[in-house]
């Protein structure tokens, strides 16, 4: 099967139900196992994002063309907000381009958190790029090397970093004790 390479995702036409996005990219968000669970959508020039569920034959790329056709209709999808942006921080994406660093993303309260979730510098390759299912449902190929010689790498979770969960964290108890203040000028 021919997979689908991330550049394919960057900067290009996005095909939805009711119009479409030039020049938008198109980020799957992946767990550390491959599996795509949401999708981000980024129009570079009115500076929106919009995120919405991985589902089953919701999307197709076609072998030609720099278009991605997505069975939903754009009104339709959620605009990226901060409780969106902490569900994805759960996830990768890949984005050797750094778009987020660009304008107007660069100064949005989602960016910080969705910087992190960036994989392109966790991988010992040079040059690292990602393969995609036709479907866009799961990572199949990390990539690399030099352009004369790619060495391509099935995809599997230890090629990523396990994430600390954050329900571990929130769920934590911290012991209750009581503090008493002595400042030093205040002794006698």
């Amino acid at each position: 099967m021919i997979h689908v390479r991330a550049e394919r995702l960057h900067r290009c036409t996005l095909q939805f139900e009711d119009e479409s996005l030039e020049h938008a990219t198109l980020f799957p968000f992946f767990k550390r196992g491959g599996e795509v669970e949401r999708l981000l959508v980024i129009d570079p020039w009115e500076g929106t994002a919009w995120v919405l569920p991985f589902e089953p034959n919701l999307m197709s790329v076609p072998f030609f063309e720099r278009r991605v056709k997505i069975r939903t209709a754009l009104g339709a999808l959620r605009q990226l907000n901060e409780d969106e942006a902490d569900k994805l921080s759960e996830l990768w994406h890949f984005d050797p381009w750094w778009l987020l660093d660009e304008e107007p993303f660069d100064v949005q309260p989602t960016t910080p958190l969705l910087k992190k979730t960036n994989c392109v510098d966790r991988f010992a390759i040079d040059n690292p790029g990602l393969g995609f299912r036709r479907d866009l449902s799961k990572v199949v190929w990390l990539f690399g090397g030099s352009p004369r010689q790619r060495n391509f790498i099935r995809w599997k979770p230890t090629l990523l970093p396990r994430r600390r969960s954050r329900a571990k964290e929130s769920t934590s108890q911290v012991g209750h004790s009581s503090w008493i203040l002595d400042p030093v000028w205040q002794r006698r």
